[in-house]
């Protein structure tokens, strides 16, 4: 509640405020938490604190409120503040590199005490010749302890947080970042110029392909995948960048296909990874469909509550299906049922590989 009413007081036009106008001010934006911190005590408490702090004063000759914890009708701003005021602004908007945009601070003051050791650093990194030198070009994490002394903070959330403050991203930083390796098994040599790369959700799918494909059986639907890659759930989304690293890939069109649950979370991973990828991806979808065809006559497990409240970002993968089985996988996802990739298993694909690349059951 505190900083709500500095924010008011920060904003006023003029150096009085009536203490009602306040009060409504504070219960607008904290709503049903205005009650939860302790309603109008926690307020007198506050205005209290903030007149032995000196940051306000009351104007007496308006009188009290009236009631049984009284504060005065109006109050003014002490000539001290505005004076600080006025010189935070000026280093503000006159000590701070022109990249970086400081106005957030001018209502949040606070907010830039907190800041300060940060904003400093990033300052005098600016200022500095290792700013323009692409000599000096190193890893985010390198950058972040370099500056900071902590080789995460750059990427964490309260770093992330402050450079959203100031408008900035990391390439003012003259840095770059380095994705997180996924593990992937390939066929010995790679020497076509198309590369099919499969992506899998889960850790048994994955380890059973994997023995399938030491063996030379990598062929299905007509599809010769090169490469498998253990998706490790969400966690493709931001590794899928390591491609870009893989020596058999480079300078080569990519195919990437994708297999994983038939749930929200399985389904919003694809349409995630299939926005941010620099590749061509997709989802193999001969594999959704053979897992709907096996258990479309039996009873689905039910989602558990983790599932339930995952959230659903479904858009680019139905962009693939057709619409009878997006009717399919709807109604399964709907009725809060769900289909795990584990549910073809080893004889399922080997039932379903492939030798001459054309589908064929046996």
């Amino acid at each position: 509640m505190k900083k709500t009413i500095i924010t008011f007081i920060r904003n006023l036009k003029g150096k009085r405020f009536a203490t009602d106008d306040l009060e409504k001010y504070v219960y607008r934006h904290l709503k049903q938490e205005y009650h939860e911190q302790g309603g109008y005590d926690r307020f007198h408490a506050v205005m209290e604190e903030l007149t032995s702090e000196n940051k306000i004063q009351p104007v007496i000759a308006r009188k009290t409120n009236g009631l049984f914890l009284p504060l005065y009708n109006y109050y003014q701003v002490r000539v001290e503040e505005a004076t600080v005021e006025a010189q935070l602004e000026r280093r503000l908007l006159t000590s701070f590199h022109p990249k970086l945009t400081m106005t957030f601070y001018l209502k949040a003051p606070d907010q830039f005490q907190e800041d300060m050791f940060y904003l400093d650093a990033i300052n005098a990194f600016l200022r500095s010749e290792s700013h323009n030198n692409l000599s000096c070009i190193v890893s985010v994490n390198e950058r972040s302890f370099e500056l900071f002394g902590d080789e995460k903070w750059m990427t964490s959330k309260a770093g992330s947080a402050l450079l959203n403050r100031i408008k900035v991203d990391l390439d003012v930083f003259n840095c770059y970042r380095t994705p997180e390796p996924f593990f992937y098994v390939k066929k010995e040599t790679v020497q076509k110029t198309v590369v099919n790369a499969l992506i899998l959700e889960n850790k048994d799918t994955f380890h059973t392909l994997r023995l399938l494909f030491k063996n030379g059986m990598n062929c299905w639907f007509g599809t010769a995948f090169d490469m498998l890659i253990y998706g490790e759930g969400k966690k493709i989304i931001s590794s899928i960048e390591f491609m870009d690293d893989i020596e058999e890939c480079r300078d080569k069109t990519i195919n990437v296909y994708y297999f994983g649950d038939i749930d929200p979370e399985g389904i919003s991973i694809f349409s995630k990874l299939h926005k941010v990828a620099t590749v061509y991806v997709s989802p193999f979808i001969p594999f959704y469909e053979s897992l709907i065809v096996k258990y479309r006559n039996r009873s689905k497990p039910k989602r558990s509550k983790k599932q339930e409240n995952a959230k659903g970002n479904y858009e680019a993968f139905f962009s693939f299906i057709d619409k009878e089985m997006s009717l399919e996988i709807k109604e399964i996802v709907d009725s809060g049922c769900y289909l795990p990739q584990e549910g073809l298993n080893r004889s399922d694909f080997l039932r379903l590989y492939d030798e001459e690349g054309e589908y064929h059951e046996s």
